[in-house]
């Protein structure tokens, strides 16, 4: 198999996951319950999310499946101008070696017909502006909204911005609101225990020990 057709095969099988498991039916952008949001959690399969000063997880909407995380996050009750931010979905799993390989090309494969623009890209993180043609299943949302893919901590996580329809928002600020979010992603001290552990009982290639003949004694003359 090429490393080409490997890589799409990879992210074939990762994405239609990390989406499927966001197929929830997504609040309005409600104002939450104080009794109903968090600032942080941590996913029974090791990833830990802190979410970004000023925003909340929604607790009731916090799902796993397969090792597989999901939930959302908008700007908590005490925030002024809630609804100026938007709700944002971020969906975890655990990365593979490949890292981030190939992640833009399938980013824009598996988006709604329309146009597609990367607004950012590095070795850990791909954002991109999307506008499909139809309306989206958040009604009152803009029909544009902001994806990205982040690799942090052993895991790959992918965000989903949507802004309410009727305020004016640009790439930077999705940049920003995005980035925060990706980067609240880390292995929990858990799994970082873990992780270490695993690596100290590897066997280790034993130094390479040379011989060093002493200098014979000089005979006496």
């Amino acid at each position: 198999m090429t490393a080409t057709r490997w890589i799409g095969l990879r992210w074939g099988l990762i994405l239609p996951a990390l989406v499927l498991a966001g197929c929830i039916q997504l609040p309005q952008f409600p104002r939450l319950d104080r009794a109903e949001y968090a600032t942080q959690h941590q996913f029974s399969a090791g990833a830990a999310f802190a979410s970004p000063q000023g925003y909340c997880i929604a607790r009731k909407l916090i799902k796993e499946k397969d090792g597989v995380g999901f939930l959302v996050t908008t700007p908590c009750p005490t925030v002024e101008g809630f609804d100026e931010v938007g709700l944002i979905t971020l969906t975890v799993a655990p990365a593979d070696p490949s890292g981030l390989k190939g992640a833009d090309e399938l980013l824009r494969a598996s988006a709604p017909s329309g146009a597609f623009k990367i607004i950012k890209k590095s070795p850990k993180m791909v954002l991109a502006r999307i506008s499909p043609q139809k309306e989206q299943s958040l009604a009152t949302a803009q029909r544009d909204f902001w994806q990205g893919l982040g690799l942090r901590g052993g895991y790959i996580s992918i965000a989903t911005l949507y802004v309410p329809k009727g305020i004016t928002f640009t790439d930077k600020m999705a940049t920003d609101i995005l980035r925060d979010t990706l980067t609240a992603v880390s292995a929990s001290q858990t799994a970082q225990a873990q992780q270490a552990l695993k690596s100290a009982q590897r066997p280790q290639a034993r130094p390479t020990v040379f011989s060093v003949l002493r200098p014979k004694a000089r005979p006496s003359s």
